[in-house]
Parts: structure tokens; sequence; C-alpha cells
């Protein structure tokens, strides 16, 4: 089997050590370090079995694409959820986007980075709140 080396040992020693136990449960390891490596190492696993090309699709048309002509067209309920360390979605993207979708719901997981669920589980679900119909 293939092993990713990142400096502290192979990444197929540390990614069954992440699988046994909860990031927080790492010893020696900071819980924001143990997360940074648990997060690496499942991109690791997971990436090959992506479609390549679908990969640098997407990343060019997110640098390409101008998603805001779009908005005004949305005839549908809309939650934008925001992760408040991304560093994607700045204040004046979100004033734009409800100008132009006055309807928009937008909610910031504070403690969360891009991957909002990963990163914060419970604040991904109370972003939600009741969008979907239900209380969590």
């Amino acid at each position: 089997p293939r092993v990713l080396e990142i400096g502290c040992g192979s990444g197929e020693a540390l990614l069954q050590l992440a699988a046994a136990r909860p990031c927080h449960d790492f010893v020696g390891v900071d819980w924001y370090r143990a997360h940074e490596l648990y997060i690496l190492l499942l991109r690791a696993e997971w990436l090959h079995t992506c479609y390549l090309d679908a990969i640098i699709k997407s990343f060019e048309d997110f640098h390409e694409v101008d998603i805001h002509q779009d908005f005004p067209k949305v005839q549908v309920p809309t939650l934008l959820m925001c992760a408040g360390k991304g560093g994607v979605i700045q204040e004046e993207d979100k004033e734009e986007i409800k100008q132009l979708l006055p309807s928009v719901r937008i909610e910031t997981v504070p403690g969360a980075g891009h991957m909002i669920p990963w990163d914060d589980l419970e604040g991904f679900f109370q972003g939600f709140g009741d969008f979907l119909g239900v209380q969590p």
C-alpha cells in the first residue's frame, strides 16, 4: 500500500490512529494540529477516487465563473452557510448577495473553516436552524 509521508510518521499509521480515536485524544499533539492532520489524511485517502478533470474544472470555475448574475433568478428558499474562519465569503460579499437575492438567509458558523460540518458539526446544524422545517 502507498504511504503518505507528512513529516511525523507515515500517513497510514496516522490514518489508523485517526480512525481509532477522536482527534482530541491524540497524545502529544494539540487538538487543532491533530484535526488538521486528520482532515489532510481524509482528503489524501479519498482524493484519488475523484475524477481529476472535475476537480480541475471546479477549481477553475470557482475563480472564473461569475455566479452573481444568477442570484436574481433564484425562485426557491435559499440558505447560504458561511464559515467564520473560511475567509472565502467576506461581509461585503454577503451584502452584495443579499442585494441580489433579498430572500436569502445567511448564517455564519463562527468556529468553522472551509469544511463546516467537519470543523463544527453542532454549529453546522444550528446554522440550518429551522430552514428545512425542523427545529434542531
